[in-house]
C-alpha cells in the first residue's frame, strides 16, 4: 500500500501504532523541513540542527505508541516539543571545549537570497533576538511556521489568550522597527 501525503494525520498515526511501520515516512516527509527550518533558527548551525532533527523524529517513531492523537495535541506540535526538548539536552551535554565548535555560526546567506533585502531581514532579525526568548519563538512559530495559538499551546504549556497578547505586544515593537527601516 503506497501512503500519499493526502493521508490523514490521524490515519498514519493510528496505522504506525498498529505495527505499520512504512505510514512514517509520509509523517517524516510532511514535516521534516518545518522541524529543521525551526531548530536551524534557533542555532543557526547546520550539524547541530541536523543531529537535533535526527534525534527528534527518532525518538517521535520510538514512543510513537505512547502519542494518543487529537485535534488539538497533533503530531507537528508532539515533534516541537520533542525538538525543542532535544535541543536543550543537547545544549545541557555540550562541554566547554566543545563550544567554539558548536556556535560557529554560518553564514548568512540562507536568511535572504536578495542582496537589497538582506539588509532589512538582518535588522528584523537583531530587533527579533532583542525579544525574550519566549517571545521571539512565539513570534517565529506564528509568523514563519504558521502555527495556530493552539499548538503553541500545546508547546509550549502557555495559554492561548497569554499568547495572543504577548504577540500583539511583540509585533507592535517590530511594526515600530519595521516602518523606520523603510
Amino acid at each position: 500500500y503506497i501512503y500519499s501525503m493526502s493521508s490523514s494525520e490521524a490515519q498514519l498515526i493510528s496505522q504506525l501504532q498498529s505495527g505499520q511501520s512504512e505510514s512514517f515516512w509520509p509523517l517524516y516527509d510532511r514535516y521534516f523541513q518545518v522541524i529543521y527550518n525551526h531548530i536551524y533558527y534557533k542555532t543557526l548551525n547546520q550539524s547541530l540542527t541536523e543531529d537535533v532533527v535526527s534525534d527528534t523524529f527518532f525518538k517521535a517513531f520510538d514512543k510513537i505508541h505512547q502519542f494518543a492523537y487529537t485535534t488539538e495535541n497533533s503530531f507537528r506540535s508532539r515533534l516541537y516539543t520533542i525538538a525543542n526538548n532535544t535541543l536543550l539536552d543537547s545544549y545541557k551535554k555540550i562541554t566547554p571545549d566543545q563550544l567554539d565548535e558548536t556556535f560557529e555560526y554560518e553564514s548568512d546567506e540562507n536568511i535572504t537570497s536578495s542582496e537589497n533585502n538582506r539588509y532589512i531581514s538582518e535588522q528584523i532579525l537583531t530587533e527579533l533576538d532583542k525579544l525574550s526568548p519566549s517571545k521571539k519563538d512565539l513570534v517565529v512559530m506564528r509568523i514563519r511556521e504558521w502555527l495556530s495559538y493552539e499548538e503553541i499551546s500545546t508547546i509550549t504549556g502557555r495559554s492561548p489568550i497569554s499568547l495572543r497578547k504577548d504577540f500583539s505586544v511583540a509585533i507592535k515593537d517590530l511594526k515600530i522597527v519595521c516602518a523606520e527601516l523603510w
